[in-house]
């Protein structure tokens, strides 16, 4: 006969077996509503955003703090990788659009005219030097143009198509321009635009380069406390306060009317490359020429990419 206590305890062991056996589906029930699912909103929300649906957000409210924690966190990772993701993309298209238009800029039909002419002008005196020289010069420049793939070119190449520029323009001018170069040692390392300074020598053999008149054009470059400095000076007829005044606001403040696009694409590019510590001043007087200045931060210890001398 088994004694009284132990039977109770039999009673009491099996009463709590199936209390838990009846517990064992809500016991689960509370496991997938607390743990599970949310765990399973999580992991199908990441697997959405890696297939790139990145609109996906957790909108479910969780049964937890820590799981809604969890879900905020998701949500805010998410609203970061897409605002990533659309400021990429706007830079990257803004980089296509800086691109073209700086090839548009370039390839202008007023300028091949302009160079052919001149080349059929010299063919016709009978002056085949002259010919040469031109016809070598348009033929670096468009080299240099369609090969400038990358956002930036060693210096090299942009003051070998400068030098070859002017020395067209002497043709075109012949005892009208006089050009001096003067570079820091530290300004050879360095990697800019293409173009860009170019750009601006053209703009004096456009605007300064006066009939019986000597114009003399200098190319200043620096390298002081981690920051570039190029000075593109003519002493050509120079600006008015109001026009360098003018010319700045647009080149800040690009008109809807298009002018002075050229330096408003520069500063664009230049800020693109090298940020906002980059900038483009212009100086003038009446008279007394133009000197636009370009500086934009640079550290020399960052090692150059290998470029060839083509």
């Amino acid at each position: 006969m088994i004694p009284p206590m132990i039977e109770a305890v039999y009673g009491i062991m099996h009463a709590f077996s199936i209390v838990a056996f009846l517990l064992i589906p809500i016991l689960y029930a509370l496991i997938q509503r607390l743990l599970l699912h949310p765990l399973r909103v999580l992991n199908q929300a990441q697997k959405r955003l890696r297939n790139g649906d990145l609109d996906c957000r957790i909108t479910e409210k969780a049964n937890s703090i820590e799981y809604e924690h969890s879900f905020q966190s998701f949500n805010k990772m998410a609203d970061r990788i897409q605002d990533l993701k659309i400021e990429v993309y706007e830079k990257e298209l803004d980089r296509k659009q800086m691109e073209l238009s700086n090839l548009q800029l370039q390839i202008r039909p007023h300028f091949l005219l302009n160079t052919f002419n001149l080349i059929y002008t010299l063919a016709q005196r009978g002056q085949e030097k002259d010919v040469q020289q031109v016809i070598l010069y348009l033929s670096d420049y468009f080299r240099y143009l369609f090969r400038s793939g990358r956002n930036l070119e060693i210096f090299e190449k942009e003051q070998h198509l400068i030098e070859a520029y002017i020395g067209t323009a002497k043709v075109r001018y012949p005892g009208a321009i006089e050009a001096d170069y003067e570079y820091d040692p530290e300004i050879a390392f360095v990697r800019v635009p293409p173009l860009l300074l170019h750009n601006f020598v053209e703009n004096i053999v456009k605007y300064a380069i006066s009939p019986g008149k000597v114009t003399n054009i200098s190319i200043v470059g620096q390298y002081e406390g981690g920051m570039v400095s190029f000075m593109i000076m003519d002493d050509g007829g120079g600006m008015t306060e109001e026009q360098v005044e003018e010319l700045d606001r647009s080149m800040r403040e690009p008109r809807k009317d298009g002018l002075h696009i050229g330096y408003a694409n520069s500063l664009k590019r230049l800020r693109y490359s090298y940020g906002e510590k980059a900038d483009i001043e212009i100086s003038s007087e009446p008279g007394e020429g133009v000197c636009v200045t370009v500086t934009f931060p640079y550290d020399l210890e960052e090692e150059n990419e290998p470029f060839d001398s083509e």
